[in-house]
């Protein structure tokens, strides 16, 4: 018997995959994060592992694996990474308001000491945790005089991470950096434990598991000292 088309197989895997997510209370908002990936597992299977990448493969999410007979074109989802009663308590975490200014992909400039600062960018900004946002710290810090007029020639990834709070860019104390915007936003750098659970952005995957508990870190929103703090030492400023 011949095998089948990849094109062929990964289509039957996708949508064996979309069934078997119907039985759960799945947010399709995750979809636009997903990558459904191969692996050669035998002769007579292949594998196709649905995940949210990370940075490394060790922090991917791993949403399901689906097996799919190469010749046949059957298939069976043997692993789904979800609990259908996890979102039930999304509810609680909603506050339906609406953001007055729209930080996300902004560079801004944080003062730290001797007229220096540090450029970061906001990745992710909360539209259900109220003023949350995470910035992504860049590179070394830059002199400035009196005004911060544009950015400096920024590298092509993060340092650090840093969830805060948007008030200290409403209120004057971090400054907006005029010019190139959203240069290396990530949809996928948030990606947390809040209160026992998993999150991406503003949406609850599962309660974590204990593999989750490993890998991602627990979020803590640092107030204004505490970045410039954080920042200061990593540097070695303080």
């Amino acid at each position: 018997m011949k095998k089948m088309n990849l094109n062929i197989l990964q289509e039957k895997a996708r949508l064996i995959t979309i069934k078997e997510l119907e039985k759960y209370n799945f947010p399709h908002e995750l979809y636009q994060y997903m990558v459904l990936d191969i692996l050669f597992y035998n002769k007579q299977e292949h594998i196709f592992i649905l995940h949210i990448p990370g940075i490394s493969p060790s922090d991917s999410i791993v949403i399901s694996s689906t097996h799919i007979n190469v010749y046949t074109g059957e298939g069976f989802v043997e692993y789904v990474g979800l609990n259908p009663l996890n979102f039930e308590n999304l509810n609680k975490y909603e506050k339906n308001y609406e953001l007055s200014e729209d930080f996300l992909g902004k560079n801004i400039a944080i003062p730290i000491q001797n007229k220096l600062f540090v450029t970061a960018q906001v990745v992710y900004e909360s539209h259900i945790f109220y003023n949350q946002i995470l910035l992504g710290v860049y590179g070394n810090p830059v002199r400035f005089n009196n005004t911060i007029s544009c950015a400096p020639e920024l590298p092509s990834q993060f340092l650090m991470l840093i969830y805060t709070s948007n008030q200290f860019i409403k209120n004057k104390h971090w400054s907006i950096i005029e010019g190139k915007h959203n240069k290396i936003c990530s949809q996928t750098l948030a990606r947390r434990i809040i209160t026992e659970n998993l999150w991406l952005n503003d949406i609850l995957i599962r309660k974590a598991t204990s593999q989750d508990k490993l890998t991602f870190d627990v979020m803590e929103i640092k107030s204004k000292e505490e970045v410039e703090n954080t920042i200061q030492t990593f540097f070695k400023l303080l």
